[in-house]
Parts: structure tokens; C-alpha cells; sequence
């Protein structure tokens, strides 16, 4: 048994889907009067209508739209990125703060002393983490799917945080001092 529709079968010789598709088309139904009639009888059926929506399935796709987040810029800009006395508490570092000079001279003239002073600088240890909870289901039926999404959005969310705070951060409420305020 085939499908119908109502009004296609019982008037089968005045029904057209060549000028149903026209009309559609076209948005001009002044030649398709019976096929718009039809049309709107069969609108409950489509996709919108009273149960339409619980036959047509609504697709989920895998590409998962990224939130715009800004670049980082301060290990690109030159900042040095180290473990050295991680774990280990208050760190003293040697701290260059004066240059040798360079001087210009003549054929026969001695050249004058010069040297590089150093200080040193306390870093303390700051710690940046996050916390995001997973169901059980989750887990299940995707993990890796939600552990790279987990994965991927914490470290950006991490490195954001270093670059903020390594740029503009004043040292207070746990939070290392930046560039600008040291």
C-alpha cells in the first residue's frame, strides 16, 4: 500500500506536483490553487506542525561552536616560562640590574673597567586551577569526546589566566604580580 495524500488521491486527475513544486518555488500559488488547498490540509504532517516534529529527528552534529576568546600574548612576547623550584616553596632568582659599558676608543686608549651588578628577587609561588563537574553519563557514552573538550577548555582557560595576571596582576588574593604593577 502506497502513502496518500488528502485530495491527491481522490482527485488524482486535478492535482499537480509539477505546479505544487512551481508554486513553492515561485511563491506564487495563483496557478495552483487545488495543490495550495491540498498543501494546507497536509500541513500538520510537516515538520512545525501538530506532531510533525515527533517524526522528524532533530540532528545533533559532533562540531561544537568554540567560544571567541582572545590570543595570548605574553610567552609569545618574550616572558620566560619555568619549573625550576616548583613544589618547593618561596624562590630566590639572581636578578641582572646593571650592564657592562661599551665605550668608544682610540688606537692607544685603555680600556676603562666596567660591571654587571646583580640583585635578587623572592618569587613566591601562585597557583591557578579549575574544577568543572562531569556526569557519570557523560563519561559513559563519550569519553574522550569529553575529555578533550574538558582538556582543551581548561588549558585555554589557564593560559588566559596566566597572561592576564603575568601582564596586569597587583600580587594580592593569591595572584602573582604582572609586568605592569612590578
Amino acid at each position: 500500500k502506497g502513502v496518500s495524500l488528502p485530495g491527491v488521491e481522490d482527485e488524482k486527475e486535478k492535482f499537480s506536483f509539477a505546479k505544487a513544486m512551481y508554486a513553492m518555488a515561485s511563491k506564487n500559488w495563483s496557478n495552483a490553487g487545488f495543490e495550495k488547498e491540498v498543501m494546507d490540509k497536509t500541513k500538520s504532517l510537516t515538520v512545525g506542525g501538530n506532531f510533525g516534529d515527533f517524526l522528524v529527528p532533530t540532528e545533533v552534529s559532533k562540531e561544537i561552536i568554540e567560544l571567541l576568546i582572545p590570543e595570548t600574548v605574553l610567552v609569545s612576547a618574550g616572558a620566560r616560562v619555568t619549573n625550576v623550584g616548583a613544589g618547593i616553596g618561596d624562590l630566590e632568582l639572581p636578578k641582572k640590574i646593571g650592564s657592562g659599558t661599551a665605550y668608544w676608543l682610540g688606537e692607544l686608549d685603555t680600556i676603562p673597567d666596567s660591571d654587571i651588578t646583580f640583585s635578587n628577587i623572592t618569587m613566591k609561588p601562585n597557583k591557578v586551577a579549575g574544577l568543572t563537574v562531569i556526569s557519570k553519563e557523560a563519561l559513559r557514552d563519550s569519553p574522550q569526546a569529553v575529555e578533550q573538550l574538558v582538556r582543551q577548555d581548561f588549558a585555554e582557560q589557564i593560559a588566559l589566566a596566566l597572561d592576564y595576571k603575568g601582564m596586569f596582576g597587583d600580587g594580592l588574593n593569591n595572584t602573582p604580580k604582572g609586568i605592569v604593577n612590578t
